[in-house]
């Protein structure tokens, strides 16, 4: 007989990254990198954002995601955290491949390719109607508010 898993029982990962950002325009960066992972940004301000998984991610244990920016020695350090209730490899391995595929997409949205790469991303998601003119319009302010 095995022992039932604890409600409070979770898997969890967590990753850092540095970006050559200010805290906010590294939340911005997270939450455009985000929407398309069919993620629900539950809280956000200016340092920090929790996201949980939407029903369309298929995953019965869906992940909460919480993000962290703060700067240190001239840098900001982002602390990714994904976690979700289960124990066990499967459930480990979802967390890791969640911060995986976000470390992945915030590399898209990065500056560090260029903004004519950034400029691109929004081109192409507009012509696959995955963003509105108006979202295409917004993105693009973005884009260009995070290079001043």
């Amino acid at each position: 007989m095995t022992d039932p898993v604890a409600a409070d029982a979770m898997s969890t990962a967590s990753l850092s990254l540095h970006l050559m950002a200010s805290p906010q325009q590294a939340i911005q960066r997270w939450h455009a990198a985000l929407e398309p992972l069919q993620v629900e940004v539950l809280v956000e301000d200016s340092e920090s954002l929790i996201a949980d998984e939407s029903a369309g991610s298929g995953y019965r244990n869906q992940a909460l995601i919480e993000v962290h920016c703060q700067t240190e020695d001239g840098q900001t350090v982002c602390e990714l955290t994904a976690s979700n209730l289960g124990v066990g490899p499967m459930q480990d391995d979802h967390c890791k491949g969640v911060l995986g595929v976000l470390a992945e997409a915030i590399r898209d949205f990065s500056l560090e390719r260029g903004p004519s790469y950034a400029f691109e991303r929004l081109l192409l998601l507009r012509e696959k109607q995955q963003l509105s003119e108006t979202e295409f319009i917004a993105a693009k302010r973005a884009l260009l508010d995070l290079q001043s």
